[in-house]
């Protein structure tokens, strides 16, 4: 598997846990398991390369690439470079 098909499976893995902490209902516990379940894919540094994620000069040094985004654009997940 190429990084990317990593990338975008540990990302779907993670968007799939935050559906299922939501359908639960948010309140201070949820939203502090949602930023765990987040970390937790941010740790996997291998997945996020700076290569693929360049910060471009024409945006004053960040860039906000777009992840994930559900249909509805209920639910959305960016990197910030």
């Amino acid at each position: 598997m190429t990084v990317n098909n990593l990338r975008a499976a540990a990302i779907a893995d993670a968007m799939c846990d935050i559906r299922e902490i939501d359908a639960t209902g948010i309140d201070r516990n949820s939203i502090e398991l949602i930023g765990k379940r987040l970390l937790e894919l941010a740790k996997n540094r291998d997945l996020f390369p700076w290569s693929d994620f360049p910060s471009l000069a024409s945006n004053d040094g960040s860039t906000l690439y777009l992840l994930s985004q559900d249909e509805d654009h209920r639910f959305a997940l960016y990197i910030q470079s």
